[in-house]
């Protein structure tokens, strides 16, 4: 056996029971960087998730609970390290736009997102750790509009 290199993690493992919050998303292969989000277009969910390179495809129906679904499955998957955005938004929750902000510029101490747009986006049962890693433990995530 040789020792780790200096400056290389040890991958870590996806927890068995991945996803852990039941939502509406597909699971693709869990082993790879790249969670998707199609907003509110669940006819998306399955083509997207067909395609090699992506770990899950799910939506977001609100700025809130929504967001929360996100974070934490995509935080449970330490191999995901970029989130992808696309399909339909909402006028009223602006859950793409949430997002943006969100990697912008995180929450306030009321765990609102700062900047947003969006219906009460309000992350309560979050916690700061859990936000500050997403969507992964080195990259930022990526915004397609």
């Amino acid at each position: 056996m040789q020792p780790t290199p200096p400056n290389e993690e040890e991958p870590r493992q996806v927890q068995a029971s991945w996803p852990i919050i039941e939502s509406s998303y597909r699971v693709g292969d869990p082993t790879v960087p790249v969670a998707v989000c199609a907003l509110t277009s669940d006819e998306l969910l399955a083509p997207i998730a067909g395609f090699s390179g992506v770990a899950i495809a799910g939506e977001v129906q609100t700025a809130n609970l929504g967001i929360k679904h996100i974070i934490l499955n995509v935080t449970a998957n330490p191999a995901i390290r970029f989130l992808l955005l696309c399909g339909k938004k909402s006028r009223l929750f602006r859950q793409g736009q949430s997002l943006g902000a969100l990697f912008e510029n995180g929450v306030d101490e009321a765990r609102s997102i700062i900047g947003t747009e969006g219906y009460e986006p309000v992350l309560r049962t979050v916690t700061p750790q859990q936000v500050a890693t997403f969507p992964g433990p080195t990259q930022h995530g990526l915004l397609l509009s």
